[in-house]
């Protein structure tokens, strides 16, 4: 099965990105980039028992830029059509029962100038898939049992966004350290391939919603800083000064620390987007 996707309307600078099914079948698709409209050649692994539900799982991505959307005064009404269908079954006779005229989708898209933006951060036992720290309880903030002398844990900053945040061409977020209390380690998770993979700070899920994945040193980068933050014995003063530090300032690089004794300096770690 062969067919065209004709996306020139759905953005004046509509790009294509990739195409794919879920269920049984390959997929040819065009190079990433490719201009309105490709063709995709579809084989079908069994095609006895392909059915529209089948083929519904069947994707065609295709990005448009956020300058559209802000062209369109924030609302854009896209259409994707597909054209020029060619099926045969596996005795090589043609498919019948096209119907044209649902070949084509319109989709609005919106653009909330507001936005929205979170950062929150938990202890967690890398150890045990989803039990916290202190305590290694599941639930988190419980208030059970303190972490205890050399122990190793994870500072888990979890980072998320809603919309694009208005007026801002880049976001942060950073997790800074209580220096007294604690210090940035490569044992532990950060010496396993699957975690840090030697590195003491790493993302774990760096997706987009409907999109595909962010790419480090591209999409985002983690920086690490060891200016002095607090070291006041006071655990309350300590903590207003260190809740007084701020992403944006000082001196930060985008090498990770080479030895523990390196590790052991930083006291605060961002990612930047």
């Amino acid at each position: 099965m062969t067919l065209k996707d004709d996306f020139s309307a759905v953005s004046p600078n509509a790009q294509f990105v990739s195409c794919g099914t879920d269920t049984g079948g390959t997929w040819t698709c065009p190079a990433a980039g490719s201009p309105s409209p490709i063709t995709i050649d579809v084989n079908v692994t069994n095609p006895d028992v392909i059915t529209a539900a089948t083929l519904s799982s069947s994707y065609i991505t295709i990005f448009v830029p956020k300058s559209d959307v802000v062209a369109a005064n924030n609302t854009l009404t896209t259409k994707n059509q597909l054209e020029d269908l060619v099926a045969t079954d596996s005795d090589g006779d043609p498919a019948t029962g096209e119907v044209p005229t649902n070949n084509a989708v319109s989709l609005a898209l919106t653009l909330n100038p507001s936005g929205s933006f979170g950062v929150y951060k938990h202890y967690v036992d890398v150890t045990h898939t989803g039990r916290y720290i202190p305590g290694g309880s599941n639930v988190d903030r419980n208030g059970f049992a303190t972490v205890g002398v050399g122990q190793i844990f994870q500072g888990e900053v979890r980072i998320s966004a809603a919309n694009p945040i208005n007026g801002h061409a880049s976001v942060a977020g950073c997790d800074v350290f209580d220096p007294v209390t604690q210090k940035m380690t490569l044992q532990g998770a950060a010496s396993q391939v699957s975690h840090g993979n030697g590195k003491p700070a790493w993302v774990t899920t760096n997706t987009i919603t409907g999109g595909g994945s962010f790419t480090a040193g591209t999409d985002y980068v983690i920086e690490y800083s060891s200016d002095v933050t607090s070291t006041n014995r006071d655990d309350a003063d300590r903590w207003v000064a260190l809740k007084a530090n701020k992403c944006d300032t000082g001196t930060w690089t985008s090498t990770p620390p080479a030895d523990e004794a390196a590790a052991n300096a930083v006291k605060r770690v961002r990612l930047r987007f």
